[in-house]
């Protein structure tokens, strides 16, 4: 029996095993191609992580958008823009099938990895 579901993106509904990495795929899938990497970087080599907190609430929105670790202003407002345009994620859940809101760290690497 499961005790609770974790929020996760949208999207993979329908997998029968391995929802969780799904869920993730997708979600770094949508970043960087709404990121367009070549074209923010002018050229330039830029390597690190910004992290992305928030929490989905109980409704899947995703609230208190903030960086917590960046790399420089640009980038960080390009990834911060990305995940205010994203859809409502599908809530935690505890075992009676109650959403509640969840805190998320989310770590967006570049050079993107694979």
């Amino acid at each position: 029996m499961i005790e609770f579901q974790v929020a996760r993106f949208p999207g993979c509904e329908n997998e029968i095993d391995n929802k969780d990495k799904c869920a993730k795929d997708k979600m770094l899938e949508y970043v960087y191609k709404c990121i367009e990497y070549p074209n923010i970087f002018s050229g330039k080599r830029i390597t690190g992580t910004v992290i992305v907190t928030f929490e989905v609430l109980d409704n899947g929105e995703l609230s208190g958008l903030t960086i917590s670790k960046g790399l420089n202003e640009s980038i960080d407002m390009t990834v911060l823009s990305c995940f205010k345009k994203m859809e409502n994620w599908i809530p935690s859940k505890d075992k009676n099938g109650n959403p509640f809101k969840t805190q998320f760290a989310i770590p967006i690497s570049f050079p993107r990895e694979s």
